[in-house]
Protein backbone atom coordinates (compact mmCIF):
# COMPACT_ATOMS: atom_id res chain seq x y z
CA UNK A 1 0.00 0.00 0.00
CA UNK A 2 1.53 3.25 -1.12
CA UNK A 3 0.51 6.85 -1.12
CA UNK A 4 -0.03 9.73 1.18
CA UNK A 5 -2.14 9.93 4.28
CA UNK A 6 -5.35 10.32 2.24
CA UNK A 7 -4.77 7.04 0.42
CA UNK A 8 -3.85 5.24 3.64
CA UNK A 9 -6.99 6.59 5.34
CA UNK A 10 -9.07 5.37 2.39
CA UNK A 11 -7.38 1.97 2.64
CA UNK A 12 -8.22 1.93 6.35
CA UNK A 13 -11.90 2.52 5.61
CA UNK A 14 -11.82 -0.27 3.04
CA UNK A 15 -10.14 -2.62 5.52
CA UNK A 16 -12.73 -1.77 8.16
CA UNK A 17 -15.55 -2.52 5.71
CA UNK A 18 -13.92 -5.83 4.71
CA UNK A 19 -13.71 -6.82 8.36
CA UNK A 20 -17.39 -6.00 8.86
CA UNK A 21 -18.37 -7.99 5.75
CA UNK A 22 -16.50 -11.14 6.83
CA UNK A 23 -18.96 -13.99 7.33
CA UNK A 24 -19.05 -16.02 10.56
CA UNK A 25 -17.33 -18.98 8.84
CA UNK A 26 -14.29 -16.77 8.06
CA UNK A 27 -15.08 -16.28 4.37
CA UNK A 28 -16.13 -13.38 2.21
CA UNK A 29 -18.41 -13.61 -0.78
CA UNK A 30 -16.80 -13.19 -4.15
CA UNK A 31 -18.46 -9.85 -4.95
CA UNK A 32 -20.41 -7.09 -3.24
CA UNK A 33 -22.35 -4.15 -4.68
CA UNK A 34 -20.21 -1.04 -4.16
CA UNK A 35 -22.94 1.32 -2.96
CA UNK A 36 -25.13 -1.04 -0.94
CA UNK A 37 -22.60 -3.67 0.16
CA UNK A 38 -25.18 -6.31 -0.72
CA UNK A 39 -23.81 -9.61 -1.98
CA UNK A 40 -23.26 -9.53 -5.74
CA UNK A 41 -22.00 -13.11 -5.98
CA UNK A 42 -22.55 -15.68 -3.23
CA UNK A 43 -19.56 -17.77 -4.29
CA UNK A 44 -17.00 -18.07 -1.49
CA UNK A 45 -13.87 -18.98 -3.42
CA UNK A 46 -10.49 -19.77 -1.89
CA UNK A 47 -8.43 -17.61 -4.26
CA UNK A 48 -10.24 -14.29 -3.69
CA UNK A 49 -10.45 -14.98 0.06
CA UNK A 50 -6.70 -15.64 0.19
CA UNK A 51 -5.93 -12.48 -1.79
CA UNK A 52 -8.13 -10.38 0.51
CA UNK A 53 -6.41 -11.94 3.51
CA UNK A 54 -3.03 -11.01 2.04
CA UNK A 55 -4.19 -7.43 1.46
CA UNK A 56 -5.36 -7.21 5.08
CA UNK A 57 -1.98 -8.50 6.29
CA UNK A 58 -0.24 -5.90 4.11
CA UNK A 59 -2.33 -3.12 5.62
CA UNK A 60 -1.66 -4.37 9.16
CA UNK A 61 2.09 -4.10 8.50
CA UNK A 62 1.87 -0.35 7.86
CA UNK A 63 3.23 1.97 10.51
CA UNK A 64 0.51 3.90 12.25
CA UNK A 65 -2.06 1.10 12.22
CA UNK A 66 -3.48 0.84 15.72
CA UNK A 67 -2.87 -2.25 17.84
CA UNK A 68 -6.65 -2.74 17.98
CA UNK A 69 -6.92 -2.77 14.17
CA UNK A 70 -3.95 -5.14 13.91
CA UNK A 71 -5.67 -7.48 16.38
CA UNK A 72 -8.91 -7.36 14.36
CA UNK A 73 -6.96 -8.15 11.19
CA UNK A 74 -5.07 -11.01 12.84
CA UNK A 75 -8.35 -12.51 14.04
CA UNK A 76 -10.00 -12.08 10.63
CA UNK A 77 -7.10 -13.56 8.68
CA UNK A 78 -6.87 -16.55 11.00
CA UNK A 79 -10.60 -17.17 10.54
CA UNK A 80 -10.12 -16.86 6.78
CA UNK A 81 -7.19 -19.32 6.90
CA UNK A 82 -9.37 -21.81 8.79
CA UNK A 83 -12.05 -21.43 6.10
CA UNK A 84 -9.48 -22.07 3.37
CA UNK A 85 -8.09 -25.11 5.21
CA UNK A 86 -11.53 -26.72 5.36
CA UNK A 87 -11.06 -27.45 1.65
CA UNK A 88 -7.58 -28.97 1.82
CA UNK A 89 -7.45 -32.58 0.60
CA UNK A 90 -5.97 -34.58 3.49
CA UNK A 91 -6.26 -38.13 2.14
CA UNK A 92 -2.79 -39.28 0.94
CA UNK A 93 -4.53 -41.72 -1.44
CA UNK A 94 -6.32 -38.87 -3.22
CA UNK A 95 -4.79 -37.60 -6.48
CA UNK A 96 -5.44 -34.10 -5.13
CA UNK A 97 -3.67 -34.75 -1.79
CA UNK A 98 -2.42 -31.49 -0.31
CA UNK A 99 -4.35 -29.28 -2.70
CA UNK A 100 -7.19 -27.00 -1.77
CA UNK A 101 -10.41 -27.12 -3.75
CA UNK A 102 -11.95 -23.86 -4.90
CA UNK A 103 -14.29 -23.37 -1.93
CA UNK A 104 -18.02 -22.83 -2.24
CA UNK A 105 -19.73 -22.27 -5.60
CA UNK A 106 -22.61 -20.65 -3.69
CA UNK A 107 -23.87 -20.68 -0.10
CA UNK A 108 -24.52 -24.44 -0.06
CA UNK A 109 -22.67 -26.08 -2.97
CA UNK A 110 -18.99 -26.99 -2.63
CA UNK A 111 -16.93 -26.13 -5.71
CA UNK A 112 -15.67 -29.42 -7.15
CA UNK A 113 -12.57 -28.15 -8.94
CA UNK A 114 -9.01 -27.68 -7.75
CA UNK A 115 -7.04 -25.08 -9.65
CA UNK A 116 -3.49 -23.84 -9.80
CA UNK A 117 -4.61 -20.23 -9.36
CA UNK A 118 -6.60 -20.81 -6.17
CA UNK A 119 -3.80 -22.95 -4.72
CA UNK A 120 -1.11 -20.38 -5.53
CA UNK A 121 -3.09 -17.72 -3.66
CA UNK A 122 -3.73 -20.13 -0.78
CA UNK A 123 -0.04 -21.07 -0.61
CA UNK A 124 1.15 -17.52 -0.02
CA UNK A 125 -1.76 -16.73 2.33
CA UNK A 126 -1.16 -19.84 4.45
CA UNK A 127 2.53 -18.98 4.80
CA UNK A 128 1.58 -15.42 5.83
CA UNK A 129 -0.72 -16.77 8.56
CA UNK A 130 1.81 -19.30 9.87
CA UNK A 131 0.20 -22.47 8.49
CA UNK A 132 3.52 -23.78 7.20
CA UNK A 133 2.84 -27.54 7.08
CA UNK A 134 -0.39 -26.98 5.20
CA UNK A 135 1.39 -24.59 2.81
CA UNK A 136 4.07 -27.23 2.15
CA UNK A 137 1.34 -29.69 1.14
CA UNK A 138 -0.01 -27.14 -1.34
CA UNK A 139 3.46 -26.45 -2.78
CA UNK A 140 4.12 -30.17 -3.04
CA UNK A 141 0.83 -30.75 -4.88
CA UNK A 142 1.55 -27.91 -7.31
CA UNK A 143 4.97 -29.31 -8.17
CA UNK A 144 4.51 -33.08 -7.78
CA UNK A 145 5.10 -34.95 -11.07
CA UNK A 146 1.76 -35.79 -12.65
CA UNK A 147 -0.03 -32.90 -10.97
CA UNK A 148 0.02 -29.24 -12.03
CA UNK A 149 3.73 -28.97 -12.94
CA UNK A 150 4.62 -30.96 -16.03
CA UNK A 151 8.34 -30.20 -15.98
CA UNK A 152 8.01 -27.23 -18.32
CA UNK A 153 4.94 -25.27 -17.27
CA UNK A 154 1.94 -25.36 -14.93
CA UNK A 155 -1.44 -26.66 -16.01
CA UNK A 156 -4.32 -24.35 -15.11
CA UNK A 157 -5.95 -27.04 -13.02
CA UNK A 158 -9.67 -27.52 -12.74
CA UNK A 159 -9.17 -31.12 -11.84
CA UNK A 160 -12.15 -33.20 -10.89
CA UNK A 161 -12.04 -35.37 -7.80
CA UNK A 162 -10.86 -38.30 -9.96
CA UNK A 163 -7.65 -36.41 -10.78
CA UNK A 164 -8.33 -35.42 -14.40
CA UNK A 165 -6.15 -32.49 -15.39
CA UNK A 166 -7.33 -29.86 -17.84
CA UNK A 167 -4.39 -29.89 -20.25
CA UNK A 168 -6.07 -27.83 -22.96
CA UNK A 169 -5.17 -24.36 -21.76
CA UNK A 170 -1.81 -22.89 -20.81
CA UNK A 171 -2.53 -19.49 -19.30
CA UNK A 172 0.30 -16.98 -18.92
CA UNK A 173 -1.06 -15.55 -15.67
CA UNK A 174 -1.06 -19.02 -14.10
CA UNK A 175 2.63 -19.39 -14.94
CA UNK A 176 3.53 -15.98 -13.52
CA UNK A 177 1.55 -16.40 -10.32
CA UNK A 178 2.81 -19.92 -9.67
CA UNK A 179 6.46 -18.98 -10.28
CA UNK A 180 6.22 -15.88 -8.06
CA UNK A 181 4.38 -17.70 -5.26
CA UNK A 182 6.79 -20.62 -5.20
CA UNK A 183 9.77 -18.26 -5.26
CA UNK A 184 8.29 -16.14 -2.45
CA UNK A 185 7.68 -19.18 -0.23
CA UNK A 186 10.69 -21.32 -1.20
CA UNK A 187 12.70 -20.45 1.92
CA UNK A 188 9.83 -21.86 4.01
CA UNK A 189 8.51 -24.73 1.87
CA UNK A 190 11.87 -25.72 0.29
CA UNK A 191 9.91 -26.42 -2.90
CA UNK A 192 10.42 -24.71 -6.24
CA UNK A 193 10.92 -26.70 -9.44
CA UNK A 194 11.35 -23.61 -11.57
CA UNK A 195 14.41 -21.98 -10.03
Amino acid sequence: IRGGSEEIQLAGRMVDKALVLQLPDGSWCEAYEVQTHLIGSAAKLVGPIAYLGLALKEYAALSGVSPEMKARIDEATEKAAQFVLKFQKNDPASPNYGSISAGMADCITPAWWTSTEHNVAALVFLVSTGHINEARLVADWLTRPGQMWNGTYFYTGYKDEAGTIDKDAVEADVQNRAILALAATQSITNINPVL
